[in-house]
């Protein structure tokens, strides 16, 4: 990354994303012929290129000389040139959601990117994520969530969430496995911020003690590893989203 903050990504539902999510500049395409195959590129890739075009974006050759530019490991047929991510309206946000996140102690951007994934199909509006800069893995983060890191809300976590999200009139909920009800039988609030953290730190102590609703996934046989934070973030994302089309 420069000091523009431009970066790289590559892959077609990458750079589709970050056509239709708006949350950064894209300023060049560039797709080629697969060289090492001798066949055109895919038409997914055509399909981008045409997006992008519609969009005034320059489409231009992809050369060896450019992948090598790019510093990217890949062998996409397509990549694009962006700038850097637009910062997200927290406060818009926590006045007009229903359905938030905050991920903590989740630093591998596969594992980021597959629970960001997962809470942008269930419907999340938000995540709180701590301060970190993920822009030398937005690549790694734009293909593991299916490009769901651009379209989804990303939000900087604050020692206050807590108190923030409760006078915004959310209610924090945590997945843990003590001072929690059941996931089976557990009643989400009509606006909730759903906290999960990773395997090995969870939820950092003194906020977990400031929230006194806990959601807990009881295992059908005992096991000495608890689930990845992106299975735990499908497990009860869905389960709100199906007791949710319940009550409608």
């Amino acid at each position: 990354m420069d000091e523009s903050g431009e970066i790289f990504v590559s892959g077609a539902v990458s750079i589709r994303a970050c056509l239709i999510g708006g949350k950064r500049e894209v300023r060049e395409v560039f797709c080629a012929p697969f060289k090492r195959t001798g066949t055109h590129a895919p038409k997914d890739a055509q399909i981008v290129c045409e997006l992008a075009r519609a969009r005034g974006v320059p489409v231009t050759e992809l050369t060896d000389e450019i992948v090598s530019a790019s510093g990217l490991k890949t062998r996409a047929s397509i990549l694009a040139r962006v700038g850097a991510r637009k910062t997200d309206d927290a406060q818009k946000l926590l006045q007009s959601s229903s359905f938030l996140a905050c991920l903590y102690g989740i630093e591998d951007p596969y594992n980021l990117g597959d629970a960001l994934r997962t809470l942008y199909a269930a419907g999340c509006d938000g995540v709180f994520l701590p301060k970190r800069d993920f822009s030398s893995a937005s690549d790694i983060l734009l293909r593991a969530s299916a490009g769901a890191s651009e379209q989804i809300a990303l939000l900087e976590y604050t020692d206050e969430i807590a108190d923030t999200l409760v006078s915004c009139g959310i209610t924090p909920v945590c997945a843990r496995q003590t001072r929690a009800s059941d996931l089976s039988g557990f009643t989400f609030p009509s606006r909730f911020c759903l906290l999960i953290g990773g395997e090995k730190r969870g939820i950092p102590k003194k906020l977990d003690e400031r929230i006194p609703l806990g959601v807990r996934i009881d295992y059908a046989r005992g096991v000495a590893n608890a689930l990845s934070a992106s299975a735990a973030c499908a497990a009860i994302a869905f389960s709100a989203v199906s007791q949710r089309k319940a009550n409608r």
